[in-house]
């Protein structure tokens, strides 16, 4: 029990004094104790509820930081892949012309089936091109920068076996225009 002091003691006194009745006052007391005790439960309460909620918030940013790594973890993972799939399509390309390129009058029919190919690679590089632009795009908003390649001009080249001139790119300024660009190129054999 505590101890009281005099002035608490005059407060009380003065208190009393407009109560008819020692009953009435002592009722009054009596609520406003239960006030306070019902007060005091409801402040210790709401702090564990408080405690619990916030445990539970922080379980949840944990749990979404977690998640978040792991989706930039995927687009990572697929950005690299299409950027694989356009070096390898692009290597794909540079074996075509060097068959070409020794192609003869004796691989004539081959030479067709072979410019088939190309064409069917420039319709597929212009496929890649565009997932490359969408790769690019996402890479620009992950990392807030551009990855721009420019490729060096294209020269025709003929020879005497060849049926018409087929314009070209010399490898090794694609290669370089690649790695200026920040990117990598795998070399395959």
């Amino acid at each position: 029990m505590k101890t009281l002091t005099l002035d608490e003691l005059y407060q009380i006194k003065e208190a009393y004094r407009h109560f008819s009745s020692l009953n009435d006052f002592i009722r009054v007391i009596d609520e406003l104790i239960a006030a306070l005790e019902q007060a005091q439960q409801q402040k210790t309460e709401d702090s564990e509820i408080k405690a619990r909620l916030c445990k539970e918030s922080n379980s949840l940013h944990d749990r979404l930081k977690i998640a978040e790594r792991r989706i930039a973890e995927l687009e990572n993972d697929e950005v690299h892949q299409r950027l694989a799939n356009a070096e390898h399509q692009l290597y794909m390309a540079e074996l075509a012309k060097n068959n070409l390129r020794t192609s003869r009058r004796a691989q004539f029919h081959r030479r067709r089936a072979t410019e088939k190919r190309i064409a069917e690679l420039e319709s597929q590089n212009l496929t890649t091109s565009n997932a490359l632009l969408d790769a690019g795009k996402r890479v620009a908003e992950l990392e807030a920068r551009e990855f721009v390649v420019t490729l060096p001009k294209e020269f025709d080249y003929e020879h005497d076996d060849l049926v018409a001139i087929i314009p070209v790119m010399e490898a090794l300024k694609v290669r370089k225009a690649i790695r200026a660009a920040g990117g990598t190129v795998k070399e395959g054999g």
